[in-house]
């Protein structure tokens, strides 16, 4: 995701200015959603709204689809109840079933189309800001510019596509189940309440570490892009020189590094 700038942009050309690369390596204040992104297209804060909905009804679908099972499986064992007994728990079950997946469908679609809108927007407002500028004048060398255009942006997907829904689940349903578990049993919502402070704990010390492996691979990927596009750039050059075994061992060079914080990222997350 893109990071928060001091100044934060508010026009598509402005916002252009935060894909240069210093900008994008500078994460350590962000915040949750960038603020920039809520102002750049309506899509963003529209996702939010409906994605927090429909983590409200895939908590309540969890709620009854967890009392159901329950009651069935108290009757089975307790009461001896049959298959018939459970009809009514049964149909319960799987229309809660059925509203989950309805749910997680729905959010992944509006994810999704939402990620390709503002992908469009982005690029097309870093390019025209790009083109404004006079030839040679560019503030960012040219590959660094081309990856961050490419997968930099293309990045976004996994923000859009995991991340806010994963956020907005992460706090609607626990919520919503503890609200529950308080009107059934107190001292139930008491544990859960001293324990789930536990999961986001650890996620953020997994975060940190896969920021800093994803740094070194976003790094890597600019050396290389920038690397190979002064190859071609000078390709005549190395023709006369004779340098190409050089040149090769460096592009290769370049690749291993990528390929290494790549398989490290990987490791991470």
């Amino acid at each position: 995701m893109i990071a928060p700038a001091p100044q934060a942009p508010s026009t598509p050309s402005e916002l252009g200015a935060a894909v240069p690369e210093q900008r994008i390596r500078d994460k350590a204040t962000r915040p949750p959603v960038d603020p920039r992104l809520l102002r750049f297209d309506p899509a963003v804060p529209r996702l939010l709204a409906v994605g927090a909905l429909l983590a409200l009804v895939t908590a309540l679908a969890l709620i009854v689809q967890a009392t159901a099972l329950g009651r069935i499986i108290a009757r089975t064992f307790l009461d001896g109840a049959s298959l018939v007994d459970h009809t009514a728990m049964l149909g319960l079950l799987i229309a809660a079933v059925i509203v989950r997946a309805g749910a997680t469908w729905l959010t992944q679609l509006l994810a999704q189309r939402t990620s390709a809108q503002v992908k469009s927007g982005l690029r097309r407002a870093v390019v025209a800001r790009q083109a404004r500028r006079p030839p040679g004048e560019s503030e960012q060398d040219t590959g660094a510019l081309a990856a961050a255009l490419t997968d930099g942006i293309d990045a976004l997907d996994g923000t859009f596509g995991g991340y806010l829904p994963a956020l907005l689940a992460g706090i609607v349903v626990p919520i919503t189940i503890v609200i529950y578990v308080v009107t059934v049993d107190l001292t139930s919502a008491l544990v859960l309440i001293v324990t789930l402070p536990l999961i986001p704990m650890f996620m953020v010390l997994i975060g940190l570490a896969a920021r800093v492996a994803t740094r070194k691979r976003f790094s890597a990927l600019t050396a290389l892009s920038s690397q190979l596009l002064t190859v071609l750039q000078g390709l005549t050059v190395v023709r006369v020189t004779r340098s190409a075994p050089r040149v090769g061992t460096a592009v290769r060079a370049a690749a291993e590094r990528l390929r290494t914080t790549t398989l490290e990222t990987l490791r991470v997350a």
